[in-house]
């Protein structure tokens, strides 16, 4: 079953909103310390509504039969280079979702193909990411998409 891929408009917040909790009760469950869950739904709607109106932001979403199934919220990075790094132009993908109902239809991989596109058409160098450690299925996900590790981020919570 194919789906649509199309830029999100303000008639989508509420959708974004429900697949961000999906999102957000994952990350709660594994890190509770740093995610809050339940998260307030018009707090979400309002942050996803300043997102689609903010240049260099954008959110792609993934339809089936008229619904929103999947989003992928990316931004736009360009960076200078230095004397110790070469200039960069990237897309970074802040947030993907697939409604649990809808993984492994190839919903994810849609997102991406679009999101691929947009980077050669705008002439970026690549697409990153990060996901957090003891989310494997993403970690595969986004190995069959093509991503390869390049960074470890540790972490050390202080004692008081």
């Amino acid at each position: 079953m194919l789906c649509k891929i199309r830029s999100a408009k303000p008639r989508d917040l509420a959708a974004l909103s429900q697949l961000a909790g999906q999102v957000q009760q994952l990350h709660a469950e594994h890190y509770p310390g740093i995610f809050k869950f339940p998260i307030d739904s018009g707090k979400v709607e309002k942050l996803f509504g300043h997102v689609i109106k903010t240049r260099g932001q954008d959110v792609l979403i993934a339809e089936r039969d008229s619904a929103v199934v999947g989003y992928l919220w990316y931004e736009t990075q360009r960076r200078r280079g230095s004397v110790f790094k070469w200039a960069q132009a990237r897309l970074y993908v802040n947030h993907i979702c697939v409604d649990q109902e809808q993984r492994g239809l190839g919903v994810g991989a849609a997102l991406f193909s679009a999101l691929e596109t947009l980077a050669r058409d705008g002439g970026y160098d690549e697409i990153a990411l990060d996901t957090w450690f003891a989310n494997e299925d993403a970690q595969r996900f986004f190995r069959q998409c093509g991503f390869e590790p390049q960074r470890l981020y540790l972490s050390r919570k202080l004692e008081d």
